[in-house]
């Protein structure tokens, strides 16, 4: 029987493709960034609970298989479940869009290089603009947003997190 391997490296390079990561600090709850970013600048968020993130124990489940090497190797699994939330903004007329992620819960980080930012954004459309203006410069105009970073994808080691 032949092994069949996953190629994680194709995966990240397809779903990054063409992506731009910004940060962001903010001590805004997510429902009120949501409601930020589509009451000034347009862009309408919604929850899809199947995209939300979910770290987890599997040891306590007999029937789990015991696998080597996840995503969340860096994590030290907690006993609950820690859980991300996404959101997503979809674009007219394509499948693309912007990712918004919760970056941190119960003190556990989805990108632990990052940990000063709150909110993670994943543009998939690195020229993405409105009215020809960037999305960073009108994301530091908003109120609550205490800063914007643009976060270099091809720097960061635990990128694969943001996969869903």
């Amino acid at each position: 029987m032949e092994l069949l391997t996953l190629d994680l490296d194709k995966i990240e390079d397809d779903f990054f493709d063409n992506c731009q990561l910004l940060g962001l600090q903010t001590n805004a709850s997510p429902t009120r960034l949501c409601w930020l970013l589509e009451t000034y600048l347009g862009l309408c968020f919604q929850r899809r609970m199947t995209d939300d993130i979910d770290v987890r124990r599997i040891y306590d489940v007999p029937q789990a298989p015991q696998l080597n090497g996840t995503l969340f190797d860096h994590i030290d699994t907690p006993d609950e479940p820690v859980h991300f939330l996404v959101y997503r903004h979809v674009f007219h007329y394509t499948d693309l869009g912007i990712l918004l992620y919760t970056n941190h819960r119960n003190g556990y980080y989805l990108l632990p290089e990052s940990k000063s930012q709150n909110y993670l954004l994943l543009i998939q459309d690195e020229d993405f603009r409105i009215r020809d203006k960037e999305l960073t410069e009108w994301l530091q105009e908003l109120p609550t947003i205490e800063g914007v970073s643009v976060l270099p994808l091809d720097q960061l080691k635990h990128k694969s997190n943001l996969i869903i």
